[in-house]
């Protein structure tokens, strides 16, 4: 299973759970879950508050071979002309996979 696949499993499980978990109250009603969907949108956005670059290189680290070379240093070609590295790619591919994430977990509310 790819890096970006695994996320976005991890990522559907977090929602799944804050769903089942925040669903309701004590008081048997139905929990703002609007507010903790939001809640888990601005986690992912923050980006603070996990070691995102980590976790960008960990992942194209897992999806792609690079024998041990930094993604920063391998570069990325088209029909001979040099397109930019790997790192820039996978940080541009990384915030695109997350974004679409907060759609579909922005989807989820009422």
């Amino acid at each position: 299973m790819s890096g970006i696949t695994h996320l976005i499993l991890k990522l559907q499980l977090i929602q799944t759970c804050s769903v089942k978990l925040f669903g309701f109250n004590k008081g048997g009603g139905l929990y703002d879950m609007n507010e903790k969907l939001q809640e888990i949108i601005d986690y992912l956005s923050d980006g603070s508050n996990y070691d995102k670059e980590n976790l960008i290189n960990d992942l194209s680290m897992d999806c792609i071979d690079t024998m041990g070379i930094p993604p920063n240093e391998l570069s990325i070609t088209s029909s001979g002309r040099l397109v930019g590295d790997l790192d820039s790619y996978n940080k541009e591919l990384f915030n695109e996979v997350i974004k679409a994430v907060k759609n579909v977990i922005e989807s989820f509310k009422e």
